[in-house]
């Protein structure tokens, strides 16, 4: 609470920040090799403090991750066991800081909603997620707003000090949001457990592997979409996800796009506003990750998606394409008749489909910083390869080779061996 951190001894005010360990973990420093059993003696009172504090709150979400597995049903049936955890775990999220919220969801969290049994998706998961989902779209959006302001004012910041633990917070926002997604991904994709390794210890935490070829939302992800108050959070976390400065990001994010739109638009619960709302996340997407093969890719296959499942029930996003540089409404109507009103046997490929698509909404793709301010080369007389002499020496050896024998053989023809 902030009320209480003015009652802490000045002398260990910094032993509840990120430990040196973890911050160059997270900046991708190797740290220096040091031996545990000497360092425990020569370690200063306020690191002892610091790291009995990190291991005390990590170890406690680890016992509650590992209390699903291995408790089972009788757990998620505790009487009020939502209402505990919203008391405890959930209580008084803004004074968390972000690094301690990735241990709630990377740790407890996905094991959490893992190992639940259907039977308690109502009382033991959904209280949860109806505070958690709102609650991580506003403060991960506020977030990354934060970092998007840096990166316009860079040029004014001058201190080193400054600069070093803006780096640090902007990676510790990249990694609980993709720790975010990967939560979303555990909700609402079908996934299977595989058993763990013979020889490998039981408390470690099973591998979960989405199940390929399955674009269909899990039972669970089917459940939250008639709560307006969890699923309109995700998706739009989801779409909003594509556009984040994080290439990462956006490849986690996109194949979680299709299975939402697709189950919301089976359930009639999507408006013209949100569906252009939508299609202009998947645009903002390819503006800003455009430059990146694998995500140009995946976004281009998310909004063909998008819009030859939305442009049926929603003719008014048909509208946001024209606001594409060079997007013409001519062109926008003949991919409409191609990709809409062609019968089922003049059906294009996908692969030709996708490149319509993307001829479509050339002008939003982005480009790297080389290929921004390329100019073309273009050579208008370009002189010949070949000059006309060899053109025409090139002809008479092409005659020459054309006669069978080119007179060689009339030479020794019989009526003329009495001349020899």
């Amino acid at each position: 609470m902030p009320e209480f951190i003015g009652r802490r001894s000045p002398e260990f005010g910094h032993a509840y920040e990120l430990p040196e360990s973890e911050k160059m973990a997270l900046l991708g420093i190797t740290p220096p090799c040091t031996d545990q059993l000497d360092s425990i003696s020569i370690r200063q009172p306020l690191e002892r403090m610091q790291t009995f504090l990190t291991n005390v709150h990590d170890n406690g979400y680890h016992i509650l991750g590992n209390a699903g597995p291995s408790l089972g049903f009788e757990f998620y049936n505790i009487d009020c066991l939502a209402d505990m955890l919203l008391k405890t775990v959930f209580v008084n999220l803004d004074a968390i800081p972000d690094y301690r919220l990735r241990p709630v969801i990377r740790i407890f969290l996905k094991s959490f909603v893992q190992h639940c049994p259907k039977e308690c998706y109502s009382r033991a998961l959904i209280p949860l997620l109806a505070v958690l989902c709102p609650y991580m779209l506003q403060r991960l959006t506020a977030r990354w707003q934060i970092i998007n302001q840096r990166y316009e004012n860079s040029a004014e910041s001058e201190e080193d000090n400054a600069e070093s633990q803006e780096v640090l917070e902007d990676q510790i926002v990249r990694q609980v949001t993709r720790d975010y997604i990967d939560l979303i991904g555990v909700i609402c994709q079908n996934r299977k457990l595989v058993e763990p390794l013979a020889g490998v210890d039981g408390m470690e935490e099973d591998f979960a592997v989405v199940s390929s070829h399955d674009d269909s939302l899990s039972e669970l992800g089917v459940l939250l979409v008639s709560q307006q108050e969890i699923f309109t959070p995700i998706i739009v976390f989801v779409f909003t996800a594509l556009s984040l400065n994080d290439t990462t990001t956006c490849n986690k994010a996109a194949p979680l796009c299709w299975p939402l739109l697709k189950q919301i638009i089976a359930d009639q619960h999507l408006t013209d506003v949100g569906a252009v709302h939508l299609l202009q996340a998947v645009l903002h997407g390819l503006q800003q990750h455009g430059e990146h093969e694998s995500c140009q890719s995946q976004l281009l296959t998310v909004g063909l998606q998008c819009y030859e499942a939305m442009r049926p029930l929603y003719p008014g996003i048909a509208a946001t394409l024209l606001q594409v540089p060079n997007c013409t409404e001519a062109m926008v109507k003949a991919f409409d008749e191609r990709i809409l009103q062609s019968t089922p046997n003049k059906q294009a490929s996908e692969k030709k489909k996708k490149d319509m698509f993307k001829k479509l909404v050339a002008g939003v793709i982005g480009q790297s910083l080389g290929q921004l301010f390329k100019k073309e080369v273009n050579f208008r007389n370009l002189p010949p390869l070949f000059s006309k002499k060899s053109q025409q020496r090139a002809h008479q050896q092409a005659r020459v080779d054309a006669e069978p024998d080119a007179g060689l053989s009339s030479l020794f023809a019989p009526q003329n061996e009495s001349r020899l």
